[in-house]
């Protein structure tokens, strides 16, 4: 299993590092098989075999739409330069007819989409984050950061026309999202359900971001993926801690959980409050710059429903702080139960924290890591504002 793991992360770095589409369905058809292949092995929950299902059918849609999608620039470039590509540059040199490009457009959109994944292809990821182990939901939150990057790398380059014509929709997509999975998060009752829905209603900002077609909003959308990768990561640990010393992730059942764990309690805190981007986290920076591209682009409308949305989210995240850590448990005293933190629990949870505090005070370093990748993907835009 540890070999599996290992195979999954080289499959991730193919995805990041390699420049033909081919090789990106292969990569992405690898991992997503080792990760059921995980989820299976590892999970004890009775409803394994429902989560598997439901992952495998969503990954398998979206594997068949990027492949039909892969091959018809494939056919395109064959059909008009000679020879089948799947290099970016090559394809890059294709001129599509207008239909071929919004179809090609749609079938690379959604099936990255469902990876990301945004609403209302999400039916996946709150069944696999309740029923899997942390180890599997930790390498998801990774693999989910795919759809965004196969975005930046692939379909704004490739199909900016199309990228345009279609922005409009794909953002009102993005901001029902937002609320759809925010308010549901408020109702969930399972820690791991709740942070599913908060991936899902993030994801949301992050597609705001990028359809604004700005560099700001570039920038900001690359580092709000960074900052959910990693307080994500730490939602999912110390959820796992919670669940490891506490024995449930109800949250109907847990309560002064602080007493015995304020370590992870406070990791908890930061990492939710980096998510809903307060000063001092990554998610500031990125916020903000993805708010003020929306506005310059779109107006306030979408600008203000993603900062509702972001309202929203900080309210179910305190709110299962307060019940997890500070509340009361209604069925028991879970301070007489609660074994503390072991050391190295207690090291991963400083780690993440001071991680998050300084790239959220030092975020210009990673501005400037990806800002010349960038430019040229700016100035592709910049002729249709």
């Amino acid at each position: 299993e540890l070999a599996a793991v290992l195979a999954v992360q080289s499959a991730l770095m193919v995805q990041f590092t390699t420049l033909n589409l081919l090789w990106f369905l292969l990569a992405s058809v690898v991992q997503l098989t080792l990760v059921g292949y995980l989820l299976r092995q590892r999970s004890t929950s009775p409803q394994t075999d429902l989560a598997l299902s439901r992952y495998f059918q969503f990954m398998a849609v979206g594997l068949l739409l990027l492949c039909l999608g892969i091959v018809m620039l494939g056919w395109n470039h064959a059909h008009s330069l000679g020879g089948w590509q799947f290099d970016l540059f090559d394809l890059a040199r294709l001129k599509l007819p207008a239909e071929v490009r919004s179809t090609v457009f749609f079938l690379l959109f959604y099936g990255l989409a469902i990876r990301i994944p945004l609403f209302p292809l999400h039916g996946w990821l709150p069944l696999v984050a309740e029923h899997g182990t942390v180890a599997v939901a930790g390498v998801m939150l990774i693999g989910i950061k795919v759809g965004i990057y196969g975005l930046v790398r692939f379909v704004f380059p490739l199909l900016p026309d199309a990228v345009v014509q279609w922005q409009v929709y794909v953002m009102a997509f993005a901001t029902a999202g937002i609320f759809y999975a925010a308010l549901l998060a408020l109702l969930q009752r399972n820690l791991r359900r709740l942070l599913a829905f908060a991936v899902i209603s993030h994801s949301g900002i992050m597609i705001i971001g990028l359809f604004s077609l700005e560099h700001a909003a570039f920038q900001g959308s690359l580092l709000l993926a960074v900052n959910y990768g990693i307080a994500g990561a730490g939602l999912l640990f110390m959820t796992g801690m919670v669940n490891r010393h506490a024995g449930t992730l109800l949250l109907d059942r847990l309560g002064g959980l602080f007493d015995r764990l304020p370590l992870v309690g406070i990791t908890f805190l930061v990492a939710g409050l980096s998510i809903v981007g307060m000063p001092g986290t990554p998610g500031f920076d990125a916020a903000h710059l993805v708010l003020e591209a929306a506005i310059m682009r779109f107006g306030a409308l979408p600008s203000i429903a993603a900062s509702l949305g972001n309202v929203i989210a900080a309210g179910f995240l305190l709110f299962a702080f307060q019940k997890a850590f500070l509340s009361s448990a209604r069925d028991r005293d879970p301070a007489s139960e609660v074994r503390p933190a072991t050391m190295t629990e207690r090291l991963l949870a400083l780690s993440l924290v001071v991680v998050l505090l300084m790239t959220g005070f030092y975020s210009q370093p990673w501005m400037r890591l990806v800002d010349a990748s960038l430019q040229p993907l700016s100035a592709l835009f910049g002729g249709h504002e």
